[in-house]
């Protein structure tokens, strides 16, 4: 019964708030975000962050760096856990006095798949009822998370074909997956050009060919879905939203699980030190120039 209940609510539930106005709703619903975010960085596992004094690359305000090897995720602190159960119950009671809120469906999405309840994030995708292509965006990216890569490239498809032009052309741009000769020859094509280009780019970066659909492609679409979802969140870092966090996920994709450096004193209060770790071993796809 204990599970039951919570599952109910990250659904949706009936709508308790009868009279409150939608921009009180909203604001609550942010609210909510912000403080489990800032109840998320209080309780990460503490873990030294072994490359601390190295960057593989420097974007912006962040510091990337790549080990290798395999990479073992701590267990999520239940605090962690229960503040994340009691964020979605806040958003579905919000859904269902704002069912077309682009902010409040993303999130949702978002935290569902955080807690790896892709069949509920792929149901709430499903009766979402902002734009369109929202929340076929949504939907793409719910299914790549819970490993239907045909369902995602499908939806994903009429997500591009349901979206204004100009916001298309943001969405399939690849130029930070591309390098030399074959990122110069990309930039000098128009916007059609460019998804002429990507469509093949995409055909010979494709891993798998045994399997339905093109994983390598969702990937980049639920990554770009992603950056949406932050674009007006609090982050796990404690950061505004920025062009380096957006070009961070782009380019190696979202942390699957989070770690903060233990306090640099004990005497002096100080903000933690957050890192993410993405999916490792981490591999890139990409066709180069000699296959053009």
């Amino acid at each position: 019964m204990v599970g039951i209940l919570p599952l109910f609510w990250l659904l949706g539930g009936p709508w308790r708030g009868h009279g409150t106005d939608s921009l009180a709703l909203l604001k609550a619903a942010r609210r909510a975000q912000q403080t489990f975010e800032a109840t998320r960085r209080a309780n990460l596992p503490v873990q030294p962050a072994f490359a601390s004094d190295r960057c593989d690359e420097r974007i912006g305000r962040m510091c990337y760096w790549y080990e290798g090897g395999l990479d073992t995720a701590p267990e999520e602190p239940p605090r962690i856990r229960e503040a994340r159960v009691r964020l979605l119950a806040t958003l579905a009671d919000a859904s269902v006095a704002l069912p077309g809120d682009e902010w409040i469906a993303g999130q949702r999405v978002r935290y569902l798949i955080e807690h790896q309840a892709f069949d509920a994030a792929v149901h709430v995708a499903t009766a979402c009822r902002a734009t369109t292509w929202w929340c076929e965006a949504l939907g793409g990216m719910a299914r790549h998370a819970a490993g239907d890569f045909a369902g995602a490239d499908s939806t994903f498809t009429a997500a591009l074909r349901d979206m204004p032009e100009d916001e298309r052309c943001g969405w399939t741009d690849i130029s930070p997956l591309l390098e030399g000769e074959l990122a110069k020859r990309y930039r000098r094509l128009d916007c059609a050009g460019r998804e002429t280009f990507a469509a093949r780019w995409w055909w010979l970066t494709r891993p798998l060919y045994s399997l339905g659909g093109n994983d390598r492609r969702t990937e980049h679409l639920a990554r770009r879905t992603f950056a949406r979802i932050e674009r007006e969140a609090r982050t796990t870092f404690g950061l505004y939203w920025g062009d380096d966090l957006r070009d961070l996920l782009v380019r190696y994709g979202w942390a699957t699980y989070w770690t903060r450096e233990p306090p640099r004193s004990e005497l002096v209060p100080s903000e933690p030190r957050i890192a993410g770790h993405e999916p490792s071993p981490s591999l890139h796809f990409g066709a180069t120039m000699q296959a053009f």
